[in-house]
């Protein structure tokens, strides 16, 4: 660590530290206001010396600090401890890790309180702690979250003035002070710690507006308060910290999210208000037409590890298109950073709490970002194997559509050049497979039992001739590239291909009479497109974002039919490929959308928006013959429809912004599931066109957000309705499959949470979802209770926080799930969902340059079933009905150099 000597001018962005004692001094206080610069008053304290002469400055006498201040500047913060002497004190600094810590000779706090404490109070800065070390020491410690700060020393008219930079990582986008909370505010309500939008043109705000941005919303940068949406944030610091208790983005989705259904316990995505989401990685679609086919793996494509930012838009999106009728999920990767250099290392285990030796798993991430002169580059590599789930009752779950006994592999590398101050090109390179190798399988005899059981594991060692084992591969290719001042406007396009295939588990219909027995499938999906906008100032107060988005996807899937006398003859293991058939034709959807954007700040106090898009799809279906051998016509069609969206924000105060929004959905029905489904003798494509029409969905919304100094509280309510609804129904003709339904459908519920930031040190909240769904499948208006698959039961989340020594930070996080019956009662459930309590325990360690975290999910080890694999059981049998794993213990250690 070196002390710059710096004139007072580069304190801009610093947050300066001032020692003082005014005899008049209050108790210590936070202003969020910036009435005055004190690096205007401060000169360079040790001009003409270096760093190992500040011991010539020892003073004998002891001076006291009576008072604490934090006020924000343009550029930063100020922590302000004022004194008359601050000239007579002598700094010694030292750096270690993200922590900076600067020891002050002859002084000593005097405060009410014994100490200071000011968490997360600027992007990059995650604490900074002053507290006394002896009876002469005041030790200041500075924890910055992406790299270690930087110290510049200076006197003024008021004391001593400690300049401290957040590392240039994270330095360049300053935002506001936040409340005293030990780390960011948890996104349950909608305004966690501000951070830096995923845009490869981002550049440095006004002072007046460093502040929550979200790009999500709006497909633009957007203040959180000016959004006429609900809109859930999860930064980086979160994804870690949840990281050992989460099996995946799901997880740590539907544990911060409202709106958001509960943890799945399978590989599968949650539903957002009870419709499907679109998922996006860096603005490129993931969610595919075959997503509902039951592949509902696109929070898989991508490992937390490589994640920066997550933002949820929960509700129908006019702006993105296709896909989005329950939301959009964008989830914005890791960038390079500023610095020159800077390296991330991370390794991990887990196992379940018996230690058993087949529950062990292991995890490896390393990452390196490179910024040299107008060039940057970030690559990241992970891997992540598990091993055997446990249940609460010691027993091990059987391999289905967990994430047991696999292993994950991340590849992410991003190379960029910036040819201006205004022009960047940034090529992404992204790849993540997942491998399955169980050793376990469940055990069909289970279904047989008179009553109620959970999946039952037995010894399972397969061997797979003339298909893969089970696997998912996603890799895609982005070139991005930014002009933020072409002729006064701002351009922003994008060209991407993806691929992804996926080869589940086989499954043994013979108990639910499937002529096909045992099987596999084999999906493929490959999508090229490209994404072109522009932002363009209308007038002082307005802007318009207008532009195109275009793409052409290829899907098919093959069914690969197992030999199943070969199958039982060597006791399920031999699983040989004996014939294929088609289970859906390659096919191909092309997708062109217009689309154009105003918003009209129209006062300081009321924002208005508002929108259409044209959407239009041609779908080309060749003629095949089906997994059953019947030869099914195709043909063309043509579907094209035009959708508005509208929002308007009053703002009576600063700290409350209250929102209205109207905005319609407009999705293509999964024609894969169509193919292989409905598709049977006499059906042809291009004729039989009402299975086939688009989902077109009005959402209304409501909803209150309020931000002050040390709470954050939200609620919203909504209703959607759409006149051909996608919902699934159990096949009469074939018991253990599903048939795509269309009919009136209609969503609403109460989303709600709060965060409360109790004492410096101590930070607790919660949040409320409840939410239902119907449809009248009979067309009398007699409108029936959703599945809860589709429509999950109130989920309630609370955590508590406590940031018990400046290195040391534990939570507490609990999820109930209710009851729910609904479902049951209308037949959409073959039986009643249990309702069940889960409590987590994660405690974060700074040990040496590095920080340990230590996670036990399940703590209370409860024996429960998540919310999907009761419906599962209840539809495919007991040996569907897999347990959630029991009390889970992870050990993780990262670290930045």
């Amino acid at each position: 660590m070196n002390v710059k000597l710096l004139p007072s001018l580069f304190l801009a962005g610093s947050i300066i530290v001032v020692l003082s004692t005014s005899a008049n001094c209050e108790e210590a206080q936070v202003s969020a206001q910036s009435h005055r610069n004190v690096s205007t008053l401060a000169k360079p304290l040790l001009r003409d010396r270096q760093p190992s002469e500040t011991a010539q400055l020892v003073q004998p006498q002891i001076i006291e600090i009576s008072n604490v201040r934090v006020e924000q500047t343009d550029q930063g913060l100020e922590v302000i401890l004022e004194t008359t002497q601050g000239e007579q004190l002598q700094v010694t600094p030292v750096s270690e890790g993200n922590v900076l810590t600067a020891d002050v000779q002859s002084a000593q706090l005097r405060l009410p309180s014994g100490e200071f404490r000011q968490n997360n109070p600027v992007s990059g800065i995650a604490e900074i702690a002053l507290t006394n070390l002896d009876n002469q020491t005041i030790r200041l410690v500075v924890t910055g979250t992406q790299g270690v700060p930087t110290l510049d020393l200076f006197d003024s008219d008021e004391g001593l003035i400690l300049g401290v930079t957040p590392s240039a990582t994270t330095s360049s986008a300053p935002a506001s002070p936040q409340p005293d909370t030990t780390t960011p505010t948890t996104p349950q309500q909608e305004a966690p710690t501000p951070p830096q939008p995923d845009t490869t043109q981002s550049e440095q705000l006004p002072d007046d507006e460093a502040i929550e941005l979200v790009v999500t919303a709006t497909r633009t940068e957007e203040e959180l308060q000016n959004v006429p949406r609900t809109v859930t944030i999860i930064e980086r610091e979160q994804i870690e910290q949840l990281a050992p208790v989460s099996r995946g983005l799901d997880d740590i989705i539907g544990k911060l999210t409202p709106g958001a259904g509960p943890p799945t316990g399978t590989i599968r995505n949650s539903t957002i208000r009870g419709r499907p989401p679109q998922v996006l990685i860096d603005g490129v679609p993931v969610t595919s037409n075959d997503s509902n086919v039951g592949y509902q793996r696109d929070l898989r494509s991508i490992a937390p590890s490589a994640v920066e930012r997550i933002e949820v838009v929960r509700g129908p999106s006019a702006v993105y298109g296709d896909g989005g009728t329950g939301g959009v999920i964008n989830i914005i990767t890791r960038r390079p950073s500023e610095d020159r250099l800077v390296s991330e290392t991370q390794v991990g285990i887990e196992a379940a709490d018996n230690l058993a030796a087949d529950s062990f798993g292991n995890f490896f991430s390393h990452s390196i970002s490179i910024a040299e002169g107008n060039f940057d580059v970030f690559a990241l590599l992970s891997r992540r194997t598990t091993g055997i789930n446990y249940d609460a009752e010691g027993s091990r779950i059987p391999f289905d559509e967990n994430t047991a006994e696999t292993a994950t592999t991340q590849a992410l590398g991003k190379v960029g050049v910036r040819f201006d101050e205004n022009q960047r090109l940034q090529l992404t390179a992204n790849l993540t497979r997942d491998r399955n190798d169980p050793s376990i399988t469940s055990d069909l005899s289970v279904d047989l039992l008179p009553f109620e059981r959970k999946a039952r594991a037995i010894p399972f060692d397969p061997i797979y001739i003339g298909v893969d084992p089970p696997r998912t591969l996603n890799y895609a290719l982005t070139l991005d590239y930014n002009h933020a001042n072409l002729f006064g406007s701002e351009l922003n396009a994008q060209v991407y291909y993806r691929y992804t295939r996926i080869v589940p588990t086989f499954f043994d219909g013979r108990p639910f009479d499937d002529p096909l027995g045992i099987t596999t499938r084999n999906a493929i999906d490959d999508k090229w497109g490209a994404r072109f906008q522009v932002e363009t100032p209308v007038f002082n107060t307005a802007n318009l974002l207008w532009g195109v988005d275009y793409s052409n996807a290829n899907l098919e899937d093959e069914l690969s039919i197992f030999d199943a006398d070969e199958f039982d003859a060597t006791g399920g293991r031999v699983l040989r490929v004996a014939e294929t058939r088609t289970f859906y034709p390659r096919f191909s959807i092309e997708n062109l959308g217009l689309f154009g954007q105003l918003q009209w700040d129209v006062s300081e106090q009321w924002l208005l928006s508002g929108g259409l898009r044209y959407e239009r799809f041609g779908i080309d279906v060749p003629d095949f013959t089906n997994q059953f051998l019947e030869p099914i016509e195709g043909g063309n069609r043509t579907l094209d429809d035009v959708v508005f969206n509208s929002g308007v924000v009053f703002k009576p105060s600063d700290t409350i912004s209250v929102y209205a929004n109207f905005a319609q959905g407009f999705s293509l029905a999964p024609i894969a599931r169509i193919l292989f489904s409905n598709a049977t003798t006499g059906f042809r494509f291009d004729r039989d066109v009402d299975i086939s029409e688009p989902q077109k969905v009005n959402n209304y919304e409501i909803g209150i957000r309020g931000n002050w100094n040390t709470v954050q509280a939200s609620l919203a309510g909504f209703y959607s309705q759409s006149d051909l609804g996608t919902t699934l129904v159990e096949n009469p003709e074939l018991p253990g499959t599903l048939l795509l339904a269309r009919a009136p459908q209609r969503n609403y519920g109460i989303e709600a949470a709060i965060d409360w930031q109790a004492t410096t040190a101590l930070a607790l909240g919660g949040s409320l979802t409840w939410q239902e769904g119907e449809n009248d499948l009979e067309g009398d208006g007699d409108y029936q209770a959703l599945n809860s698959a589709e429509v999950p039961p109130i989920k309630l989340t609370a955590y508590l926080q406590h940031q018990t020594t400046p290195g040391w930070r534990n939570r507490l996080q609990a999820l109930y799930v209710g009851d729910r019956d609904r479902g049951f009662e209308a037949g959409s459930d073959n039986g009643p969902i249990d309702g069940y309590f889960v409590l987590d325990y994660i405690s974060s360690i700074q040990l040496g340059a590095g920080t340990i975290d230590i996670g036990i999910e399940n703590l209370l080890d409860t024996q429960y079933t998540p919310v999907f694999n009761q419906f599962q059981g209840d539809f495919l049998g007991n040996s569907y009905r897999f347990p959630a794993r029991g009390r889970t213990l992870s050990v993780n250690y990262r670290i930045t150099w």
